[in-house]
């Protein structure tokens, strides 16, 4: 006869049960998109994360090279400084006793920093007396 079939309820229920899956599938979908998404963002952040790294690493490196610098012109000053206080011990010896300032031995060897520093401090200390 000329009218069209009835859906009949079995095959009501593979229309619900395909609507499911594509509901699954969908869910799926956004979840893997989801994923996608924040592995794509970790690598941005590890990214980042590695060029901070190195950006402090080269930022040490540079401040470590300052740092000796620093301290072999320290070295250097100290030299200076040690070899104008032996002169200045020398030109002064001669009008004053030279015990006072510092042994005739240790004015005409190389001194260390140290005894420079220390032979310069009494000189100074007793000057200002």
């Amino acid at each position: 006869r000329g009218a069209m079939p009835r859906a009949s309820a079995p095959d009501l229920e593979e229309l619900s049960l395909i609507d499911d899956d594509e509901e699954e599938q969908g869910a799926v979908g956004a979840v893997a998109s989801i994923q996608a998404a924040a592995r794509k963002e970790l690598e941005s952040f590890d990214d980042e994360f590695d060029e901070t790294v190195i950006e402090l690493e080269n930022r040490v490196r540079e401040l470590s090279g300052k740092k000796e610098l620093a301290q072999r012109q320290l070295t250097e000053l100290k030299i200076l400084k040690s070899t104008s206080l032996r002169q200045e011990i020398e030109k002064v010896a001669n009008g004053v006793d030279r015990d006072s300032i510092i042994d005739h031995d240790a004015a005409s060897r190389t001194m260390s920093d140290e005894d420079a520093m220390d032979a310069y401090e009494k000189f100074e200390a007793r000057r200002l007396l």
